[in-house]
């Protein structure tokens, strides 16, 4: 199976003069970041512990002891 590369967001480099409106863009990008990062946590849990995910483990011991010839 592919490995997917993992995904990254670089955080923009600060100015050496205080601007507010590029200070509501970095908070906004940290925002959007840990909402990312909640939502593929609770994903994951939610694959960890459905009942389908108990069925897939299932089926895949069973193919581990099919016979490939």
């Amino acid at each position: 199976m592919a490995q997917t590369k993992p995904y990254s967001q670089p955080l923009p480099l600060p100015h050496e003069d205080y601007e507010m409106s590029e200070e509501t863009m970095f908070r906004r990008t940290m925002e959007q970041v840990i909402g990312d990062l909640n939502t593929r946590t609770i994903e994951v849990e939610e694959v960890r512990t459905t009942p389908s995910s108990l069925a897939q483990r299932r089926y895949q011991f069973l193919l581990m002891g099919a016979s490939s010839g």
